[in-house]
């Protein structure tokens, strides 16, 4: 879609694993943590772990924070899967595409996943999400994945459900 050595491109949430790595291709990073948090946090490897070019707060646009530059392409890896909005996301992406821009992303495969069992997220759900606009799982969201990643809440009822995530949802 795109040829890296001549395009200048924006990896989102890239941290030890970037896709286009130097010298390969012009690709700036963002990310909503500096790199020497996400060394401290998940004990990288300093060599391993990319610059990051843009922290952008989770709460925050990523347009009001990268005004300097527009871009050839985007590239997402497993990010999506972590935004509140995604059609509020996605259109803030494009924002940062040059006119010819494309947006790349990777999202896990449902059916490898812990939530294999769920729901499919219904589009009313999406365009509450968009017409909301929220920069945090919704409590009902929380409540709804929770059991699925947690082993401990995997039982229990929707009063105990509803403690955890109304907790975790204030904690941020």
């Amino acid at each position: 879609l795109v040829d890296i050595k001549e395009t200048i491109g924006l990896e989102i949430g890239a941290s030890d694993l970037p896709t286009v790595k130097p010298p390969t291709g012009r690709c700036f990073h963002a990310n909503f943590r500096s790199k020497s948090e996400m060394i401290s946090l998940w004990s990288l490897d300093p060599n391993e772990v990319t610059d990051v070019d843009y922290i952008v707060p989770r709460n925050g646009l990523l347009s009001e924070r990268i005004t300097d530059r527009k871009f050839d392409y985007i590239v997402l890896a497993h990010v999506l899967e972590h935004i509140a909005d995604h059609i509020g996301y996605t259109q803030d992406l494009s924002g940062l595409l040059n006119g010819k821009g494309v947006i790349m992303m990777a999202i896990p495969d449902k059916r490898r996943t812990f939530d294999q069992n769920r729901e499919l997220t219904r589009i009313e759900h999406l365009l509450n999400d968009y017409y909301e606009r929220p920069t945090y799982p919704s409590l009902e969201h929380i409540m709804e994945c929770a059991p699925c990643i947690i082993d401990e809440l995997r039982d229990k009822g929707p009063t105990e459900l509803y403690r955890w995530a109304k907790q975790n949802h204030e904690s941020g």
